[in-house]
């Protein structure tokens, strides 16, 4: 009964055909066939999928999954400021600061709880304002333009995919200065050209605005009227590190700088000595170039006020000085925001001296003369103590989890207890994580994507 069963599910959820906006949550297995539905349970290596197309629900191996996504909404902050803490392994995790020590970093998050990170596991924390975003999606293809005949992009859970080479676009009321982020995963070479300032919605080819292509590890700048590149980065190996990556632009029309960042870290920043800055439209594209899938999801696009983050960008920097990492073992590096305990707040000014606590949103800092009480979002940055940092050992069964705000954690998955997955970490020891806050979950995430025979099995 067992093999009849097994027998009757791959036959069935092979023949699957989805509409393109039918799935509000997606299974994805290892021989690639996408079921919708919704884990109902995990234990140990097994997890249990259940789905309106399915009689009972399905037990898969781990093993033979590749991720689940879900519909999640963005969460809306109340609160006056956000920090951001980044970890040495790559994860960014957004949140309230709640107290910065010599041993710990605690954050309250709306996934987690309250988190202690790991003090010698914590790169940087950084202060911003919460964001009122321009546009967030993408939602659907509503509001958005194919060019050529055949469409070239699908959309299905939260995600543009394209099939073919091929342009969408829609105006999203693009201001002289803004921020443009978004997802990007593909297979093979990144090949994509990200257009923004258009005032066509129409073309691949407009005739205003700006483009960024992304060809492999290489990146390109340009305007759209002109067949002189304003800047070349020939070399970014955040690209080919993995097959996915946090992509964004800081553009201003007033200034003509352009800032390229990938996963957080400033790349390059390119300047047109000779912007005009009413001549941009609002519309922005994404163009892929080339018939392998490109997958874009998790599009924020928001005001900017001009200025570069100094810490993404010394990081950038020191990145490059240490060269590559080795994901097995931990490194020895240094802080990037703790030179001499100064810290930068956001009228510019600086201060020196040592977070002694935080209490209802202000910060209490012991200088060489006194100590002062400063509102937490005026802080750009947390200075944090110096110290050699390490970074955690991969460990078999570690997934990454995606939340709605472009937070990302890498954690072992011990289980699932109601709605929570139940995970641990050397970053930041056990947490109980609410399954509902993740748009997506990676299994499987040190094993090659795509490797031939990962055919899911049930029992």
């Amino acid at each position: 009964m067992k093999l009849l069963r097994m027998l009757l599910l791959i036959s069935f959820s092979s023949c699957i055909v989805f509409a393109e906006d039918s799935l509000d949550s997606m299974i994805q297995l290892g021989n690639h066939d996408v079921l919708s539905g919704s884990v109902e349970s995990i234990d140990g290596e097994w997890l249990v999928w259940k789905s309106p197309m399915l009689e009972k629900p399905a037990t898969f191996l781990m093993k033979n999954v590749i991720e689940f996504r879900q519909t999640v909404e963005l969460p809306q902050l109340d609160d006056r400021s956000e920090a951001l803490v980044r970890l040495t392994n790559g994860d960014a995790v957004r949140g309230q600061l709640a107290a910065v020590s010599a041993d710990s970093i605690v954050l309250d998050t709306g996934f987690a709880g309250r988190m202690t990170f790991k003090r010698l596991m914590v790169e940087s924390v950084t202060i911003s304002e919460p964001t009122n975003f321009l546009f967030k999606g993408p939602s659907g293809l509503n509001g958005w333009r194919q060019s050529g005949e055949s469409p070239a992009w699908t959309y299905r859970h939260s995600m543009f995919a394209s099939k073919a080479p091929g342009g969408i676009a829609r105006d999203v009321g693009l201001p002289d200065e803004c921020r443009i982020a978004f997802d990007a995963a593909w297979n093979g070479g990144l090949g994509l050209k990200l257009i923004l300032f258009s005032n066509d919605t129409g073309s691949d080819h407009p005739t205003s605005g700006y483009e960024v292509t992304f060809q492999q590890r290489s990146v390109y700048f340009r305007r759209c009227n002109g067949q002189k590149f304003l800047g070349h980065t020939p070399n970014v190996t955040l690209l080919e590190e993995s097959e996915e990556a946090r992509i964004e632009i800081c553009a201003s029309l007033k200034s003509g700088k352009f800032c390229l960042l990938v996963d957080g870290k400033v790349v390059d920043v390119w300047t047109d000595s000779n912007v005009v800055s009413d001549s941009g439209g609002g519309v922005v594209h994404f163009i892929s170039t080339s018939a392998s899938p490109v997958e874009i999801s998790g599009i924020r696009v928001s005001k900017w006020d001009g200025e570069l983050d100094p810490v993404a960008g010394a990081q950038a920097m020191l990145d490059q000085d240490l060269g590559p990492r080795d994901d097995d073992t931990p490194k020895v590096g240094a802080t990037v925001n703790d030179a001499a305990g100064r810290m930068e707040l956001r009228n510019g000014d600086t201060i020196s001296g040592e977070v002694v606590s935080i209490e209802k949103g202000m910060v209490k800092i012991r200088t060489a003369f006194s100590e002062v009480v400063v509102p937490l979002e005026r802080l750009c940055a947390v200075a944090l103590k110096p110290a050699s940092l390490e970074r955690c050992k991969r460990v078999s069964g570690d997934v990454r989890g995606h939340l709605a705000d472009g937070s990302s954690l890498v954690f072992h998955l011990d289980g699932m207890k109601g709605g929570f997955l139940m995970g641990s970490s050397q970053n930041f020891g056990k947490a109980k994580l609410n399954i509902s806050s993740f748009s997506r979950v990676e299994f499987n995430i040190y094993r090659p994507s795509g490797k031939e025979g990962d055919v899911a099995q049930s029992r």
